[in-house]
């Protein structure tokens, strides 16, 4: 039995191919084009101070997969997300139960994201 699941996933990874945009027997897989880029930024509150310990967490617009699922500010209110694919993405801050408006980027290499809390 286990040589047959084996044998199964074999095929199935071997059937499994990235279709042109042209191609009509699917969807096209979209792809990205850029680099990858980590994302840093500050956290500060409504009157510009750094806050230490919000959560900062990020979104892909175009789900792509995430290494993390969120980071924490630092004393000094810095955060530095790993590299994330090319694309668009959407952050957000929150702590003591405040979310902060959510910034947009869009990663094409090293980029930056500062986000305020209320």
């Amino acid at each position: 039995m286990r040589s047959l699941c084996v044998v199964l996933v074999l095929v199935l990874a071997a059937c499994t191919t990235e279709l042109p945009a042209n191609d009509s027997r699917g969807p096209a897989v979209p792809k990205t084009s850029g680099r990858a880029g980590q994302v840093t930024g500050t956290v500060t509150d409504a009157t510009g101070k750094p806050v230490e310990g919000a959560l900062v967490q990020v979104n892909s617009h175009e789900m792509h997969p995430l290494p993390d699922i969120a980071v924490h500010s630092l004393p000094d209110g810095h955060y530095s997300w790993p590299s994330l694919e090319p694309g668009k993405y959407q952050f957000t801050a929150l702590k003591d139960g405040k979310t902060g408006p959510a910034v947009e980027v869009t990663i094409d290499g090293p980029t930056t994201a500062d986000l305020r809390l209320p």
